[in-house]
Formats: structure tokens, C-alpha cells, sequence
């Protein structure tokens, strides 16, 4: 069994690792990009629902707002 447990352990680490490269290129990516792009279906009240005046609202794109702002993003 515990052969078994020191077989597996550093397996299981090297799994959790990630790449520096893949996370600088996907960030340099983000940062080029000058609108973020977010999807709902407009149906979930009260996440995400057309409102009154035909606009989506809700608490998801209250909050994809705040991070576009935080980003200096549009939507």
C-alpha cells in the first residue's frame, strides 16, 4: 500500500502543475483585446433577465460590468 501511495503521490502533483507560457500568452491575449466578451441565455430571473425597457440586467451582468470596468474593457 505504501509503495502504491509513493507511485501515486508524485503523479498527482505533476498533474496540478501548470505552464508559465500558456497563462502569459492567455492573459497577453486578454489584455490586447479591448471588449470582453460574455454569453447568458437572458432567461434565468433574476441572474440574468430583459427587463422592462428590452435590456438585459440582472446580477450576472451587473456583475460582467464591474469587470469590464475593473478591466478597462467594454462589453
Amino acid at each position: 500500500m505504501l509503495a502504491l501511495l509513493v507511485l501515486v503521490f508524485p503523479i498527482a502533483l505533476a498533474g496540478c502543475g501548470s505552464s508559465k507560457s500558456a497563462s502569459n500568452s492567455s492573459s497577453d491575449k486578454l489584455a490586447k483585446q479591448k471588449t470582453l466578451v460574455v454569453a447568458t441565455s437572458g432567461t434565468l430571473y433574476p441572474t440574468s433577465f430583459h427587463g422592462d425597457d428590452k435590456k438585459l440586467t440582472g446580477f450576472d451582468v451587473e456583475v460582467a460590468k464591474a469587470v469590464a470596468k475593473g478591466l478597462h474593457k467594454k462589453i
